[in-house]
This record gives C-alpha cells, sequence and structure tokens, in this order.
C-alpha cells in the first residue's frame, strides 16, 4: 500500500504543479450579450437582443503576453486577430489591443467569466465607438 501511494504522489505533485498555468493553454469562448454603439456626439444605442449571434474564440497559449481571437457571427468565421496583452501584472483584468489598431480593447476578467470589446465601427462615412459586453467559458481546443 505504501508503495501505490508513493507512486500515486510521484504522479499527482507534477500534474498540481502545471494546473495553474492550464487555462492559458486553453480556448475561450465568449457570446455577447449586450452591444452599444454611440456616435461622435455620444447618442448612444444599446441592444440585447442579438441576433445572429456575435461569439469570439481567444486562443490564450502558455506565455499569455499576446492572443489569438476570431470572430464569429452566426457560428461564421468573419474575422481573426491577434492582439499584444497592455494590462501589467497586479492588473485583475487580462487586456488585448489589437496591434494595427491600439483603440480596439479587449478585456477579459480575471477569471475568464465576462469579457467587454470596445473598437471603432464604421457606419456610413462615420466611425462609430462600439461596445460588447458578454460572458466566456474556458474550452478545450
Amino acid at each position: 500500500m505504501d508503495k501505490s501511494a508513493d507512486i500515486l504522489l510521484w504522479l499527482i505533485l507534477p500534474l498540481m504543479a502545471i494546473l495553474p498555468f492550464a487555462v492559458y493553454a486553453e480556448t475561450v469562448r465568449c457570446t455577447t450579450e449586450l452591444m452599444r454603439l454611440c456616435d461622435n456626439a455620444q447618442v448612444c444605442t444599446t441592444t440585447s437582443s442579438i441576433e445572429p449571434a456575435v461569439e469570439y474564440l481567444i486562443e490564450l497559449p502558455v506565455k499569455p503576453s499576446m492572443a489569438k481571437f476570431a470572430k464569429l457571427i452566426g457560428g461564421k468565421k468573419v474575422a481573426s486577430w491577434r492582439s499584444d496583452l497592455t494590462s501589467n501584472n497586479g492588473d485583475s483584468r487580462h487586456e488585448y489591443a489589437m496591434r494595427n489598431d491600439e483603440s480596439n480593447r479587449f478585456t477579459l476578467s480575471e477569471s475568464f467569466k465576462t469579457f467587454s470589446y470596445r473598437f471603432t465601427a464604421v457606419v456610413g462615412k462615420s466611425g462609430w465607438e462600439q461596445n460588447e459586453l458578454g460572458i466566456c467559458s474556458v474550452a478545450a481546443p
């Protein structure tokens, strides 16, 4: 019985050592629950019934300084990009800025359960600020 306990201990200890980092090697799936669109005069519209569904798949590598994003509308991939981590170690959020447009910010809560995404949307010839809020879940890639 002692030998089996020792073997089990040698198997469990390495797994426990990598467990805190395991979430970064996974994919986070987020679904938009609330969308807000504001023009330059800060006239805003808010929508909570979003059809077709807007989802984001975020691949968080072991080194979380960068993430890969994919935007899906109605289950179809419409965009993908890489973003760099802009939040510092003391921050409880994981904020990512798009490499070619730093005003586009995607923020995940510390627990990866909620998100907010702020970006500029072009409507006609005008640029509107769009904010999306929603819920997330961690899933295997």
